[in-house]
């Protein structure tokens, strides 16, 4: 009687496949993978993959170039941005959900694909962000723009405009040209003012008394 010590034999695996080359393989020479939550190898041998895929890429160079750019697309700002539009919109377990698909807000067609967004929107210029001229529309051509945070700020739902007779402008916008800070700005109208008021008495000045109505 032979005694064959354990572990003398490593399990082995044919390399099969259209492309495999037939041999009888330890299992370490083929590449591990999961397919459908369950582990285990790949049903060709690396160097035949590896062979493979060279072969194909020398065949198909035009479709590297094309993966190659996609590869480096879905690295970009410009698909961050297009990644995170949809994610608000179409993703119900999304944490902006509620304020974006959830009142309704939807996605152009045609901007599902990244190409097509890409194509319209042009690169993602430095210090922006994907940001709606109308916050209560939908993610469209002509409604869709790259913003700075300034002007995000100013298109949110929640910000106030001041009008008068002549121009609309939002408070922050008012700030700026007026060269005062926005919480100025904002005390005046919490203690009454109207916009024309806040907008145009200049600071340090007393709120303008009303005409006396009174005969």
């Amino acid at each position: 009687m032979i005694n064959i010590p354990m572990g003398a034999f490593e399990p082995e695996k044919q390399c099969a496949g259209r492309n495999g080359c037939g041999r009888y393989l330890p299992l370490a020479a083929f590449a591990s993978q999961t397919v459908g939550g369950q582990y285990g190898r790949q049903t060709m041998c690396r160097e035949c993959s590896a062979a493979t895929s060279r072969a194909w890429r020398e065949r198909n160079p035009a479709r590297v170039r094309e993966g190659n750019a996609v590869r480096y697309a879905t690295r970009s700002p410009e698909y961050r941005s297009w990644s995170a539009m949809k994610r608000r919109c179409l993703n119900p377990a999304d944490v902006g959900y509620e304020n974006y698909g959830g009142r309704g807000i939807w996605i152009d067609h045609a901007w599902t694909s990244f190409r097509s967004f890409l194509a319209w929107m042009g690169l993602r210029p430095a210090g922006t962000t994907l940001g709606r001229r109308d916050p209560n529309g939908h993610y469209v051509p002509g409604n869709v723009r790259w913003e700075t945070r300034a002007e995000q700020a100013m298109g949110k739902r929640n910000t106030l405009w001041l009008e008068t007779e002549k121009i609309r402008m939002p408070l922050l916008a008012w700030a700026r040209h007026l060269n005062v800070s926005a919480a100025f700005l904002r005390n005046r109208k919490r203690l009454g003012w109207t916009d024309d008021e806040t907008v145009s008495t200049p600071k340090g000045t007393r709120r303008p008394r009303k005409p006396d109505t009174q005969t």
